[in-house]
């Protein structure tokens, strides 16, 4: 039997591509056939909604409800509008706009929680560095005397400036889970940090993902290669996205081909395609014209030139109007393996040599094509092996031209599984079951519908109501007789029907014997007003159907929340609409892990490439990336919540432990794990400061309490001083006057003792002494008194003359002495005379 050929067994390229050698799969033809064949697949299938062609106009006619663009026309059947007769109907086909509304409040409260990558360490390596970091941190927590007591005796830093010293092994450990990070983790995510910033992540890439996941339950992105080996994020569009069969959810390891269309500036398509130095195989210039006139794209630019379809070497030769149209293109990434083979053979010494072979080692082909097997000797070992990557194809559809075909600029590699090839891809589609899943968003269609065409139902009822009139009977209308010789002429009876509601009329006609009717009445009753609430009332249950199935309740868009609403309630109701759309966020964190693993994973090749024997050691360096979601709202009513207890609590002075200041501080950090860290070093700070001013004061107090102890003591001792002498003093006068009055009595007995009341001479100076001594003080008063007695009288003297004069004489008015309480300078007291 002849053996069968690979290419005739597999007649398609898209099976083909994984039994072609290396240079066979490299060719742009067969890169062709095999983007061809994709392209064909997909969009030519319009029976199921797993492929491109029926996904693609499912989703552009959702997307044109979510803003509020729906096409109209499908509605008038239900209205019985046809061509002919639309211009005698008054019907307001303007589209609602509640779905907008709904979708953009759903997309920004999910968007507001925010989020971060982290990456974790999982080497052995790693692992054992931030062992020995927190056994070091425990270790100058337990020996901080003994370290600062070795470093002031040796004079040498022992420990690194600004070392963490925790207060407790849980603090330690917080601070290593949380805050502390190696020098290589910190690198990616100041990597991943950088394309956050240069693809808007907060405002534009991650609120993209939240509404195609909300929208058509897909998100899809790929990473591009810049120039100096920068990486950056692209967002794919999920209505041009084409992709294979997948089952799992996330799509790892089983999307093999996906591409996405988008249109390419001609001038751009040019530079990168078309003939030049760099390209000389590049696509010449009609057929870039070409290309650009069946994609069917005018120029809207600059250039105002009418489109020539016919090209013309002369007239685009310089002049090229259709620079600014664009290029329909698909650019797809394609999963390739083919076999290599290896020859193991041993030498003379035993040492196995492994030699790599181009193709089928001992296989020929013959001349029909077939592989031919050949002898292999005993000690020669064939290896097979496979070698995986992804094949980049840029293809123009509507001229069916490969524009570009070869391999990526990267091939993500992980370090788990070297032989594994990641793809540059990364799709997400939530529980995804290998079939089309609907949307989150897609449940509104239904409602939606009914919305719409109960509002276009109203708006005709609304265009029809009329006043409420009456009805005219011309036959009975006519002049009345009063019977008096008086008429009321018909024109004045309906006026005063008209003003005042009351209608004159004569119930005898033209025949007295029978009775008319009034000529005017009510006309039959108009029940579009009826008809009218009803419609309102299907209105609010449809309004009320779609925000239960999407989970937007009236108290997360603020719509019908009142100024009595119960806190509680709005907090309860919008914790309860989580449970509806929290899968979208856990999804949309699952396709930025993905993103931000395949980055890293690249930067680490990176790495490893330019610095392998660096000292973070990179080449030994294993992670996983992760994104933490942080709710910025709830963080904040958190922080509020701390500023408002710590502003009410007090330190130990009586004084609030956080300021006004430090509240303002406190709301201008952004990131929540630095507030909580600058509050808790500012109430830390307030209170060890309030704590040492006490205990200041407290010294202060004591200081001036012994200094009024001493004083008070001082003073007393110096009373008790002045007391003793005094003291003394008053007993030394006593015996000074005791001894003058025994002197004078003695000398008063002597002079009576005399016959002639003489002294002797010897004791005449004795007594003149004695007496002198009495007299003194006496003397002294009796001056003092005399000097008193002067001043009075001046001060007298004063007085007249200045009554006198009307005013106070020029000059300085004497000081007098004290008054006595009776108007009168107190006079010092009459001294006794000795007699």
């Amino acid at each position: 039997m002849a053996p069968i050929s690979v290419t005739a067994q597999y007649a398609d390229p898209l099976l083909s591509r994984f039994f072609m050698s290396d240079e066979e799969v490299s060719q742009l033809n067969v890169g062709l056939q095999i983007v061809k064949a994709f392209y064909d697949r997909q969009t030519t299938n319009d029976d199921s909604l797993n492929y491109f062609r029926r996904r693609n106009a499912r989703w552009i006619e959702m997307l044109l409800w979510f803003k509020g663009q729906q096409r109209m026309a499908e509605f008038l059947d239900f209205l019985n509008v046809a061509d002919a007769n639309k211009s005698f109907i008054n019907v307001d086909t303007e589209q609602t706009r509640v779905a907008p509304q709904l979708v953009g409040t759903l997309i920004e409260s999910m968007a507001k929680s925010t989020t971060y990558a982290c990456v974790e360490a999982t080497d052995v390596e790693s692992e054992d560095a931030k062992k020995k970091m927190l056994q070091d941190a425990l270790f100058r927590m337990h020996e901080i005397e003994t370290i600062k007591a070795a470093q002031e005796h040796s004079g040498l830093e022992l420990e690194p400036p600004g070392a963490f010293v925790p207060n407790s092994y849980e603090a330690a450990v917080v601070h290593f889970e949380l805050e502390d990070k190696l020098p290589k983790e910190i690198r990616l995510e100041k990597v991943i940090k950088g394309v956050q910033d240069e693809i808007s992540f907060d405002r534009v890439a991650n609120r993209k993902t939240l509404f195609y996941l909300s929208a058509v339950n897909l998100t899809a992105g790929r990473i591009e290669k810049q120039a100096g080996g920068r990486y950056t994020v692209r967002i794919a569009v999920p209505t041009n996205l084409i992709y294979d069969f997948f089952m799992n959810d996330c799509g790892d390891y089983e999307v093999k081909k996906i591409g996405e269309f988008y249109n390419m500036k001609v001038s751009e398509f040019r530079a990168r395609f078309g003939v030049s130095a760099e390209n000389p195989n590049g696509l010449p210039e009609r057929k870039i014209f070409d290309l650009a006139r069946m994609t069917g794209m005018r120029n809207v630019g600059t250039f105002n030139y009418a489109w020539n379809y016919q090209w013309s070497e002369t007239l685009y030769n310089a002049n090229r109007p259709y620079d600014d149209a664009s290029i329909l293109v698909l650019d797809c990434s394609i999963f390739v393996g083919t076999d290599q083979y290896y020859v193991s053979k041993k030498d003379s010494y035993g040492r196995e040599n492994i030699t790599k072979k181009k193709g089928v080692p001992y296989q020929s082909i013959d001349r029909n094509g077939y592989p031919v097997a050949q002898d292999k000797p005993e000690d020669v070992e064939i290896i097979k092996t496979q070698k995986a990557r992804w094949m980049r194809g840029i293809y123009a559809p509507y001229g069916a031209t490969m524009c570009y075909w070869g391999e990526d600029d990267y091939q993500i590699q992980e370090f788990y599984a070297p032989g594994r090839v990641l793809c540059p891809w990364t799709v997400v589609v939530p529980n995804n079951d290998g079939d089309y899943v609907p949307s989150l968003l897609e449940r509104l269609i239904e409602p939606l519908r009914e919305y719409q065409v109960t509002k276009m139902k109203r708006k005709v009822l609304i265009a029809q109501v009329r006043n409420a009139g009456f009805t005219i009977d011309v036959e009975s209308a006519r002049n009345i007789d009063l019977g008096n010789g008086d008429t009321i002429e018909w024109d004045e009876v309906l006026r005063i029907f008209l003003n005042t509601g009351i209608q004159v009329y004569s119930s005898k006609g033209v025949d007295p014997l029978q009775r008319e009717a009034p000529p005017l009445a009510a006309p039959p009753p108009d029940e579009s007003i009826q008809k009218i609430i009803g419609l309102t009332e299907v209105i609010q249950e449809c309004l009320k159907e779609m925000r239960e199935l999407v989970g937007v309740p009236p108290y997360r868009d603020g719509s019908q929340v009142g100024d009595r609403t119960a806190n509680a309630l709005a907090e309860n109701q919008n914790a309860a609409s989580y449970n509806v759309t929290d899968f979208i966020i856990n999804y949309n964190n699952e396709f930025w892990e993905k993103v931000w693993y395949k980055m890293c994973l690249l930067h680490w090749q990176d790495f490893v490439r330019e610095e392998p024997e660096s000292s973070d050691d990179m080449i030994n360096f294993r992670f996983r990336v992760g994104v933490k979601i942080k709710s910025s709202e709830y963080e904040r009513q958190l922080m509020e919540a701390d500023i408002q207890r710590y502003s009410q609590a007090l330190d130990a002075n009586g004084k609030p432990l956080l300021s006004p200041k430090d509240a303002m501080m406190l709301r201008q950090i952004d990131n929540y794990k630095l507030r909580c860290m600058y509050l808790d070093a500012v109430v830390e700070e307030n209170r060890q400061r309030a704590i040492q001013d006490s205990q200041r004061l407290q010294a202060q107090n004591a200081q001036v309490q012994q200094a009024a102890a001493d004083k008070n003591a001082q003073n007393e001792m110096q009373l008790e001083a002045q007391k003793d002498q005094r003291a003394g003093q008053i007993k030394r006068d006593e015996l000074t006057g005791k001894k003058e009055l025994e002197i004078i009595n003695g000398i008063f007995l002597v002079a009576s003792r005399t016959p002639t009341g003489d002294l002797p001479v010897w004791l005449q100076p004795l007594a003149q002494a004695a007496i002198a001594n009495v007299m003194m003080p006496i003397v002294a008063e009796n001056q003092q008194m005399q000097q008193g007695l002067q001043m009075v009288g001046q001060a007298q003297m004063n007085m007249q003359q200045m009554a006198q004069n009307g005013g106070t004489p020029p000059g300085t008015v004497p000081q007098l002495p004290p008054p006595n309480g009776q108007g009168q300078p107190q006079l010092p007291p009459p001294q006794p005379q000795m007699q």
